[in-house]
């Protein structure tokens, strides 16, 4: 499914000025889905961070969110792909016990190919309360050197949309 998507012909949307601007800044695609009707939402809380884009859909009762990172300064450990995930997904997650997080690694040539990315990862959890009412998350981590850490996260009931195979991936 995720080979049979393509930039060709891929329209245009604009959320908010400020998203667009970032996209074009950071050298992003981002992929609208055609099975929901999307509709920015403001940040209530910003307990978590800033994110650059919340999206909500009524009619598929999902909620998608977007973290962007530049990489400006070497120190940052945003340069550190790994351990700056771990640290975000730690603050995402509930700190009950028994829910697990479960981190996949996205095999390489899908990462280069379809992501046009250095590293790539996916996070499934189960988010904090006051984060989302929704009882799952699946975070996509992406990281291309001297361009930026993307999060995409999608929150959801009972199964992850399709559309979230593809949400969004570094130009070439």
């Amino acid at each position: 499914m995720i080979c049979s998507l393509s930039v060709y012909g891929q329209k245009r949307y604009q959320y908010t000025e400020s998203f667009d601007q970032t996209l074009d800044r950071m050298g992003l695609y981002y992929y609208e889905p055609t099975e929901a009707w999307l509709h920015p939402v403001p940040q209530k809380k910003k307990e978590y961070g800033p994110f650059d884009m919340i999206l909500h859909s009524t009619d598929k009762d999902i909620e998608i969110r977007y973290r962007f990172k530049a990489l400006q300064n070497p120190t940052d450990l945003a340069n550190h792909p790994q351990l700056d995930l771990y640290q975000y997904v730690t603050t995402l997650a509930s700190n009950n016990q028994s829910p697990n997080i479960t981190l996949t690694e996205i095999q390489s040539e899908i990462v280069d190919t379809i992501f046009n990315a250095d590293w790539g990862l996916y996070a499934d959890f189960t988010p904090k309360e006051s984060l989302s009412s929704f009882p799952y998350c699946r975070l996509i981590a992406l990281y291309k050197e001297d361009h930026a850490m993307v999060y995409s996260m999608v929150f959801y009931k009972e199964e992850v949309p399709e559309y979230f195979d593809l949400p969004i991936s570094f130009r070439e």
